[in-house]
């Protein structure tokens, strides 16, 4: 099963929000265990700081906007 497929089984399951917001954190998380070059295990801390780096590189200073339209907060 590819990447795709498990976000559409996951917004299946749970369809609270829209598909680009479960997509968002997936290629968050990606980005975040890349730009730590570790073994795709990261802390809260981490996960957090890398999401906010991940947002604000690829939506700057609409990344706050582009959250609350998706209901993320």
């Amino acid at each position: 099963m590819d990447s795709h497929e498990k976000l559409y089984r996951i917004l299946d399951r749970n369809p609270r929000y829209p598909l680009a917001a479960y997509a968002a954190i997936h290629e968050g998380l990606d980005f975040t265990v890349r730009s730590r070059n570790v073994n795709g295990h990261v802390d809260g801390e981490e996960l957090a700081l890398g999401m906010a780096a991940y947002l604000k590189d690829k939506f700057g200073p609409y990344a706050r906007m582009v959250l609350d339209g998706w209901g993320v907060h």
